[in-house]
């Protein structure tokens, strides 16, 4: 499993968006959750797995929410996971 880690603006836009959910209903920030991470752990899992972007990026899509995960090349060894509202 390849360890992700969230840039640290994604991680503030990620606690925006989950107390966004959370003041409209409290299962539903509770489901925002799960879906981030089970798609943590898809992403590390299978970092390979996903379609390439123009920059030569790697983009998933959660199921159930507007937002999607961008992750850099292999090559940069590092997976940064940038949680971002289309």
């Amino acid at each position: 499993m390849t360890p992700v880690e969230f840039h640290s603006e994604a991680l503030l836009e990620l606690e925006e968006a989950h107390a966004w959910y959370e003041e409209l209903d409290e299962l539903v920030a509770t489901a925002f959750l799960t879906e981030i991470n089970r798609s943590v752990a898809k992403i590390s899992e299978r970092p390979e797995s996903w379609p390439k972007t123009r920059d030569n990026e790697r983009r998933f899509l959660l199921n159930q929410f507007p937002y999607f995960s961008y992750l850099p090349s292999a090559k940069q060894r590092r997976l940064r996971d940038s949680v971002c509202a289309p």
